[in-house]
C-alpha cells in the first residue's frame, strides 16, 4: 500500500530590494499565515529564532491586525544563559517585539532559567512544554507549527545545528542539547530536524551579502549537507483540505478499536479480514503496548507493532477514559489517522454531549453507526461532522428492540 507523504516541499526563494521592504514582506506573510491558522482552529502557534531575526519583526509593532492573545510563542533554539542576558534568544525578541506589544506573557514559552545547570532537564522540561501545547491538538510524533521562522548563518547553521555537529542526525528527541556548539555561548538547546520539517510553514529569514554564497550553496548544490540544505519540510495531508481528498484513495485503516484505562474492549471496528484468532491476539498484543506507553512521562502517539508478517504503526489518542486505536501501514499517515481519531471523538461528544464509557456500553449501536457513517472500508468516506451528526440523529437503529440490543452487547462484550 502506497503513502501518502507528501514530497519535500520545492524551496521558494523572495529577495528585496531592501531591508525595510524585507520587513513589510515578512510581516504581511506572517499576518496571512496567523489568520489562516485562527480561521481553521482558533490559534497560532509560531516558532522564533534569534539572530537578527528580532529585528526583522519590527513590521508587527502596532499592527492591529495581530491577534496577540491567539499567539502561542516558541524558540526554535535558545543559549543556556538567564533570560536577561544580553546572549539570550527571549531578551532578543522582548526588547525588538514583545516589550512593544500586547502579548500574554503566559503565550511566549521560555526556558526555565531555574534549570540552567542541568542541560538534560532543561531540553526535557521543553520538551515537555511542547507536549502540553501540541499533544492533544497538533501532533503525532512530533509537533506542526503554523510557522517557523528560521535564521541562516554563514557557515550555513541553522536554529543551533551546526556543521558536522551529531545533532544533525537526531531523529527522535524534538527538544535538543549542546555543549559545543562552535558559535558562544557553547550551551544551548534546539529544537531538531524532524520538528523543524514537520511544520506547516517554514521560513528562512536572511540579509546580508556575507550569506550571498551560503544561500547559493544551499539552493544549487543541497548535497554538500549545510546544516540549513537540510531542512525540508514535508507537511501531510489533512481531511479538511478540500484538495487532498483525493489522496485518501490509498490509505486505509485496518481497525479502530476503542479501549478502556483498565484494558476493557468497548468497540471495535474490522476493515481487514482475519481469522478470530488473530484478531484476539491483537487486541490483547495493541492493548497492552497502548496502557504501558500511557504509563510513561514521554507522550508518543505512535507505536510500532510487529503483525502478522509486516510490521504496522499504531496510531492512539486517549480521551477522558477511552483509548481511540487504529492501526495502519508503515508507510501510511499518521498525523492523518489523528485527525480522523479527533473527528469522530468529536462527533461522538457533539451525539452524546461529551462520550463517555458509559455512553458506549449502552448505546453503542449509535457509536458503530456514526462510525460507519464516517469511515468506510477503512477510508475516510464523510469528512464533514455535520452531515455525519444528521445522519446518526435520524437513526433508529435498534431503537425500540430491546431483544436485538441485547443479543448485540451479548455478542461483543460477554
Amino acid at each position: 500500500m502506497s503513502g501518502i507523504h507528501q514530497a519535500p516541499n520545492t524551496p521558494s526563494l523572495v529577495s528585496f530590494s531592501t531591508t525595510d521592504d524585507l520587513v513589510s514582506g515578512l510581516a504581511a506573510f506572517i499576518l496571512k499565515a496567523q489568520k489562516q491558522s485562527i480561521d481553521k482552529k482558533g490559534r497560532f502557534t509560531i516558532a522564533l529564532s534569534g539572530g537578527s531575526l528580532p529585528k526583522m519583526l519590527r513590521g508587527l509593532v502596532d499592527n492591529p491586525t495581530v491577534k496577540w492573545d491567539k499567539w502561542q510563542v516558541f524558540y526554535v533554539d535558545e543559549r543556556v544563559v538567564p533570560l536577561d542576558h544580553p546572549d539570550s534568544n527571549h531578551l532578543a525578541c522582548t526588547t525588538h517585539l514583545f516589550s512593544k506589544v500586547p502579548i500574554p506573557l503566559e503565550n511566549i514559552h521560555t526556558i526555565d532559567p531555574n534549570l540552567l545547570e542541568d542541560l538534560e532537564e532543561l531540553s526535557d522540561a521543553y520538551e515537555k512544554d511542547l507536549i502540553r501545547e501540541f499533544a492533544q491538538k497538533d501532533s503525532a510524533r512530533f509537533p506542526i507549527f503554523d510557522l517557523i521562522l528560521l535564521g541562516m548563518g554563514p557557515d550555513g547553521h541553522t536554529a543551533s545545528l551546526f556543521p558536522g555537529h551529531e545533532l544533525l542526525a537526531e531523529e527522535d528527541r524534538w527538544v535538543a542539547y549542546l555543549e559545543d556548539s562552535p558559535k558562544p555561548p557553547p550551551k544551548r538547546i534546539t529544537f531538531t530536524y524532524p520538528v523543524i520539517n514537520h511544520g506547516l510553514r517554514v521560513v528562512f529569514v536572511a540579509a546580508g551579502k556575507e550569506k550571498v554564497d551560503t544561500l547559493s550553496s544551499i539552493l544549487d548544490h543541497p548535497e554538500n549537507g549545510l546544516p540549513s540544505a537540510r531542512v525540508k519540510p514535508v507537511y501531510p495531508v489533512r481531511p479538511e483540505d478540500d484538495e487532498n481528498k483525493t489522496a485518501y484513495c490509498n490509505y486505509m485503516i485496518n481497525y479502530i478499536l476503542l479501549v478502556s484505562r483498565q484494558g476493557k474492549l468497548r468497540l471495535a471496528k474490522w476493515f481487514t479480514t482475519l481469522p478470530s484468532k488473530t484478531k484476539t491476539k491483537i487486541i490483547h498484543d495493541v492493548t497492552r503496548l497502548v496502557l504501558a506507553r500511557d504509563r510513561r512521562p514521554r507522550m508518543c502517539n505512535v507505536i510500532e507493532y510487529k503483525g502478522t508478517s509486516v510490521s504496522l504503526l499504531v496510531v492512539y489518542r486517549q480521551y477522558a477514559s477511552l483509548f481511540f486505536i487504529c492501526e495502519i501501514e508503515e508507510d501510511d499517515n499518521e498525523l492523518l489517522t489523528l485527525e480522523i481519531i479527533h473527528q469522530y471523538v468529536e462527533i461522538l461528544d457533539n451525539y452524546f454531549g461529551n462520550v463517555c464509557e458509559l455512553d458506549l456500553i449502552f448505546n453503542f449501536d449509535r457509536a458503530y453507526s456514526i462510525l460507519d457513517e464516517l469511515v468506510v472500508a477503512g477510508e475516510l468516506q464523510e469528512s464533514s461532522k455535520k452531515t455525519v451528526l444528521t445522519a446518526a440523529a435520524s437513526m433508529e437503529v435498534g431503537e425500540n428492540d430491546e431483544d436485538l440490543r441485547e443479543a448485540l452487547r451479548t455478542a461483543f462484550f460477554a
